[in-house]
Order: structure tokens, then C-alpha cells, then sequence
């Protein structure tokens, strides 16, 4: 039985693991840089593929987000992913 939960356990985590590095990277005192800190400690033979996708989910989040938001003046809100301040 506990080895039916932990295989449950990974499997969910690994998928809300990334929501909850996108509130992190979020935070503005954080960045990327806490979360290359964990994933390199949690999972050192693969955590630059892991941070790949949450910096990838970003940007599809972030790319829906110009998509659906009401833009007053275009100019102004053209986005400028690989220089984002977020994101370095």
C-alpha cells in the first residue's frame, strides 16, 4: 500500500510542481534563481529540463495573457520575452 501512495504522491506532484514554481518566480524577490537553487538540489541530474518547463510555461502563460488582454495602445505593450526582467 505505501508504495501504491508514493507512486501517487509523484505523479501528482510532478504536475502541480510547476503552479507552484510559477507563484515563485512570480514573487519578485525570488525569480528563477530559488528556483534553480531547489530543482538542482531535488532533482540534480535533470533539474535544467525542469526548469525548461516552468520557464516554458511562463511563457505560454504569459502569451495568452497578451493574447486576451484589452490593449488601449498596442505600442506600448509589445512584449520582449528572452530580455524579461522576470524571467532573468
Amino acid at each position: 500500500m505505501a508504495i501504491t501512495m508514493k507512486e501517487m504522491f509523484y505523479k501528482y506532484w510532478s504536475e502541480y510542481c510547476v503552479a507552484f514554481a510559477f507563484g515563485c518566480v512570480l514573487d519578485l524577490k525570488e525569480k528563477f534563481n530559488f528556483i534553480r537553487f531547489c530543482y538542482k538540489r531535488l532533482y540534480p541530474f535533470d533539474y535544467k529540463v525542469r526548469v525548461d518547463k516552468v520557464k516554458d510555461g511562463l511563457y505560454d502563460l504569459f502569451s495568452e495573457y497578451v493574447k486576451q488582454a484589452p490593449t488601449p495602445n498596442s505600442s506600448r505593450c509589445q512584449a520582449n520575452f528572452p530580455n524579461h526582467p522576470l524571467l532573468s
